[in-house]
């Protein structure tokens, strides 16, 4: 049986961020707002160079969902919906297998998802299905503390937590102390998280 999906969806006023018949998806919105298209400009959509160790202890890859490369490209089986607009999930596990010798993106692991039967209902993904690439090992939704968490990245685990009110996943890669966690993010400007903006976490061993 498939393991439990947690799905990613983005919140509207009025609507909540889990509601799967009322998706309005970040970059839509970013349509309509200046600050928040602000923050997919294309200075944001080149993967990162060789990574900052002090704030990325295990040398993850930078992706961004909205890189050029693969942005525009359809997002599992939603058809009108691209890895611009809802891959941050999808790119948050890319970025960690890759740190663990996959030699691939956000494109060709969303393309191999399709295609293997990783996604729910068209884009949701599942997330212990990229375990059959062998790079990781799922363990789930957990409700680890800041300091589970921070021994876990450490000791190479991979921590996938989900920001922004419910609305969105980025990859953990280290701690700065004072509950703050160093992220990839796929689709900010940002890479720290306070542990009180996290709503859920997904672990992988």
């Amino acid at each position: 049986m498939k393991s439990v999906v947690i799905f990613v969806f983005l919140a509207v006023a009025g609507v909540s961020a889990l509601n799967k018949n009322a998706v309005v998806y970040e970059k839509l919105a970013a349509k309509h707002d200046p600050l928040l298209r602000n923050k997919f400009s294309l200075l944001d959509n080149a993967v990162a160079g060789k990574p900052d160790n002090k704030t990325n202890v295990k040398g993850y890859p930078l992706f961004k969902q909205c890189d050029p490369r693969w942005g525009g490209n359809q997002l599992g089986g939603c058809g009108g919906t691209t890895i611009c607009d809802a891959g941050c999930a999808m790119s948050s596990v890319t970025m960690f297998i890759a740190g663990r010798g996959y030699n691939g993106n956000p494109g060709t692991l969303n393309s191999w998802l399709n295609s293997n039967g990783g996604y729910a209902d068209g884009c949701d993904i599942y997330w212990a299905d990229v375990d059959k690439l062998g790079y990781s090992t799922c363990m789930g939704a957990e409700d680890a503390t800041y300091d589970e968490i921070c021994s876990g990245v450490s000791a190479g685990h991979g921590v996938i937590i989900n920001v922004r009110s419910g609305t969105h996943w980025v990859l953990v890669t280290g701690c700065a102390g004072n509950n703050v966690f160093y992220v990839n993010d796929p689709g900010f400007s940002t890479n720290t998280y306070s542990y009180s903006d996290v709503s859920h976490q997904i672990v992988y061993h």
